[in-house]
């Protein structure tokens, strides 16, 4: 399974790299293993792939929709990173626990606390998942932004992106750690 799990890191380091042009220069400073909290916000398809790259070989994982484990290759994926399904608009008590039980292990769990994709540039009301988990399992909170939706447009287009084909610069930003 961790050959499995390297072949597909290098797969998606390589097309993100090919893509798009990465800048995150704190991401080294990032634990090696939980418990740790991870959020950020959700624009696009890309900050799961582009997190995972980053974070790689540490332990992460997250929430997913559940409508996506219906596509097999997400599903096949979402398992090889022990992703956690979450019924989106209910109080899921499974997922949490399922949740929990990783970030007890070592994970750090990823999420977006707004629940679902933002294409506005501006956050959405968070959902309650993030502080839950933070008060159930006394996991330090870390935040992390993808701002290439912040970009000017002169310098869209730019760089390629996968998510709209018009070129994105990618860049991570890490706040503070919380205890």
């Amino acid at each position: 399974m961790r050959f499995v799990r390297w072949i597909v890191y290098v797969a998606i380091r390589t097309g993100l790299r090919i893509a798009c042009r990465i800048d995150a220069p704190d991401i080294d400073t990032v634990p090696g293993r939980g418990p740790l909290l991870l959020y950020t916000n959700h624009t696009g398809a890309v900050e799961v792939p582009l997190i995972y790259i980053l974070l790689y070989p540490r332990p992460l994982t997250g929430w997913g929709k559940v409508e996506s484990w219906r596509r097999a290759s997400l599903h096949w994926l979402f398992l090889l990173w022990e992703a956690v399904p979450v019924r989106r608009g209910d109080a899921d008590m499974a997922a949490l626990k399922q949740a929990l039980a990783l970030i007890r292990r070592g994970f750090i769990f990823a999420l977006a606390p707004e629940g679902t994709r933002n294409r506005t540039g501006r956050m959405n009301q968070a959902r309650p998942g993030l502080v839950m988990l933070a008060q159930l399992s006394g996991a330090p909170i870390l935040p992390i932004a993808k701002l290439a939706a912040l970009l000017p447009e002169e310098y869209r287009g730019y760089y390629s992106d996968l998510e709209k084909g018009s070129g994105k610069y990618l860049q991570l930003l890490k706040g503070d750690l919380t205890p």
